[in-house]
């Protein structure tokens, strides 16, 4: 375990709420969700956060809430098919004021994202030496995890 080897516990809390957008269902309950101890809070901004009001509220409550300071990790800033301009902007005036952000450009998510093996290109015997994480990522020119074989690994709970 590489962060055993260094001496940390990694506790991962996976809070995927399908299609709950953090305005104001998750940023009013924060400390219920992710509770005081976050190290590192993430979010996938890219669905259901459609107005940049949306991103920055939720921003600023990661770093007014917790006590520890955890690291915002913003995922898919850019609205589908627009930039990332306006939301870079939030999390830089965050970092302006002490917080460490991350996030990837929408331009890597799109490279990383279009990377992974076509599932509907595969032969049967090629898909079966796919890692569980990367296989059905990707299904033709449809949106991660959308399209057929993909659609009903969505929500694989056996991994």
């Amino acid at each position: 375990d590489v962060f055993k080897s260094v001496g940390l516990d990694l506790i991962g809390r996976n809070y995927a709420m399908g299609g709950m957008g953090v305005f104001p269902d998750v940023g009013f309950c924060l400390e219920a969700t992710t509770g005081l101890d976050a190290d590192i809070i993430s979010w996938d901004c890219g669905i259901t956060d459609k107005e940049d009001f949306q991103f920055d509220f939720y921003g600023n409550r990661v770093g007014a809430s917790h006590r520890n300071r955890p690291v915002f990790a913003a995922i898919q800033i850019g609205k589908r098919g627009q930039g990332d301009d306006v939301r870079r902007n939030v999390l830089k005036q965050l970092q302006d004021w002490g917080m460490t952000t991350l996030y990837f450009p929408t331009a890597t998510q799109t490279a990383m994202d279009e990377s992974y093996p076509d599932m509907t290109a595969l032969s049967e015997e090629d898909k079966e030496h796919l890692a569980p994480y990367v296989a059905n990522y990707r299904c033709g020119d449809n949106p991660p995890e959308k399209g057929q074989p993909c659609d009903q690994y969505t929500y694989n709970k056996t991994i």
